[in-house]
């Protein structure tokens, strides 16, 4: 009599070890967020931004669910859809910008009570258009994406 041995299917899936990879990213570059820095800040926040939004627009592919970003002149809060996909909720992971940053996209999100993303990566690879320029006494970093094509940050 041979008895086959069952071993049980235990562990994860590399989807989910994707998720929770992208997931402490998001969370890595929030702690860089909140430290302060010397020097060029514009640039620094051009580079943390742009590493921000490739981790969040990952993280929307790998979990099939759109991520958002409320910007302002101060910093940055993510969002996410609630189970309807109707309102948005903070996810409790922000940040404050070294530099001043000012955001156009396109069209401008409405004024609204609720917090809403001015900007809404899918999980499909877009994300809404904009360009975000980040200002300081040194100079000015501008980030931009059509909405098709990924950030891209230079110096104005």
């Amino acid at each position: 009599m041979d008895a086959e041995i069952g071993h049980p299917q235990s562990g994860f899936s590399l989807i989910e070890l994707m998720v929770v990879v992208a997931i402490m990213a998001v969370l890595s570059i929030s702690v860089t967020f909140s430290l302060g820095r010397t020097g060029e800040r514009s640039a620094g926040d051009a580079a943390k931004f742009s590493q921000l939004f490739d981790s969040l627009q990952e993280t929307a592919i790998l979990a099939r669910r759109p991520v958002g970003l409320l910007i302002s002149e101060q910093g940055w809060q993510q969002l996410q859809p609630d189970q309807d996909g109707i309102l948005w909720q903070p996810t409790g992971h922000s940040a404050r910008f070294q530099s001043e940053a000012r955001l156009k996209t396109t069209p401008p999100p409405p004024r609204r009570a609720e917090p809403l993303p001015n900007v809404v990566l899918l999980a499909n690879g877009q994300s809404t258009a904009f360009e975000l320029a980040f200002v300081s006494e040194q100079n000015t970093i501008i980030c931009r994406t059509n909405g098709w094509e990924g950030l891209q940050c230079r110096p104005a």
